[in-house]
């Protein structure tokens, strides 16, 4: 028997962590459902304006505060990777079941990533099924699924550029793939992602907290950098004349992306291995 991954074991340990928190994703989905359904309706209700706009343009409208919401949920929901080892008799149930640290470690990431967008998604549609009925319900001129108006979903795909990032050198145009363009927005969103899972496997108290707060004040600080170099001047030495130049720098940076969110990923591994049953510190290490 494989000591390290066995399908077997992996499948086992999920379905048994799935039920010992379905409280949580409960809990997390009704949460969700009525606040998308507070803000569908309450846009709806008071929103007049927007809603001159045209019908396919409110609803758009209404879909891009779920795309807000889904990854604000998905990021938090990072932070609460090791939630179910809260207490001692919490990490003692699941360190002491029978599979390897790597198997615990996935289960726990497919639970608060596959588990909670499943969920999320549940309540999406839900919430997309009230504001239709509270709609008909106040005599409202808004009428169709914001569901629908995700972006993807509603989108023409005869319309969907084959270009993503255009660039002018010395006065000369040119294009980046549009696959380059996708991959490079799904690092920083992983990125962002493998941070709070970081702070989730670091903080033992209230890491979602801690994680906010650690994400603002880097941002601040990058920002900070950021400026003080931008007035140095410093950015004004940063001359690139050619397009082979960019388009190499534009791959160095995906390819440190890459790197870099392989290796936060890597890191809460890691701490997670080092977590021990009895631990009374804010810190897992």
């Amino acid at each position: 028997m494989n000591k390290t991954f066995d399908k077997n074991r992996f499948w086992t340990l999920l379905k048994w962590d799935v039920l010992m928190n379905k409280k949580f994703y409960l809990q997390m989905g009704i949460g969700l459902m009525v606040a998308l359904s507070f803000i569908f309706c309450l846009n709806t209700w008071v929103g007049n304006s927007k809603i001159a706009w045209g019908n396919d343009y409110y609803l758009a409208h209404l879909a891009d505060m779920v795309v807000f919401v889904e990854f604000v949920v998905m990021m938090a929901a990072a932070s609460y990777m090791f939630y179910n080892m809260t207490t001692k008799q919490q990490r003692i149930l699941f360190l002491m079941h029978p599979a390897s640290n790597l198997e615990k470690y996935l289960a726990r990431f497919v639970s608060m990533t596959v588990g909670v967008l499943i969920v999320s998604n549940i309540a999406i549609i839900a919430a997309d099924l009230i504001h239709q009925v509270f709609s008909l319900i106040i005599g409202s001129d808004v009428r169709g699924s914001v569901v629908m108006h995700l972006p993807g979903l509603y989108d023409d795909p005869n319309a969907r550029p084959s270009r993503l990032f255009n660039f002018t050198i010395n006065g000369n145009a040119f294009s980046m793939p549009w696959l380059v363009g996708e991959y490079a927005a799904l690092i920083v969103i992983m990125s962002i992602h493998a941070f709070y899972m970081l702070c989730g496997s670091l903080f033992r108290r209230n890491a979602w907290l801690l994680a906010i707060c650690s994400h603002f004040l880097l941002t601040f600080l990058g920002a900070l950098v950021l400026y003080e170099i931008a007035d140095w001047g410093l950015l004004e030495l940063v001359t690139i004349e050619s397009e082979a130049a960019l388009k190499a720098l534009i791959y160095l940076a995906i390819i440190l992306g890459t790197i870099f969110t392989a290796t936060l990923y890597w890191l809460s591994y890691k701490i997670f291995t080092r977590m021990q049953v009895v631990q009374n510190k804010w810190l897992n290490l």
